[in-house]
């Protein structure tokens, strides 16, 4: 990822905090890795998925 994007996600993960406590952000970035890891691992392909796809597939299983 080059250094404007890990920038602006950067920003707007800060942005997204619901919760005034880092804890929080930290923990759901921790959750946010993990899913994302497992997801990879069990097809790659994944990987090469936009956040948008990730976003449709999640308003599907919701």
């Amino acid at each position: 990822m080059g250094d404007d994007k890990a920038s602006a996600f950067d920003d707007a993960f800060e942005e997204a905090e619901r919760d005034e406590y880092e804890s929080v952000s930290i923990d759901r970035a921790k959750h946010t890795r993990s899913y994302l890891e497992d997801l990879v691992s069990e097809d790659e392909e994944i990987a090469s998925f936009t956040v948008a796809e990730i976003i449709e597939h999640l308003n599907r299983c919701l």
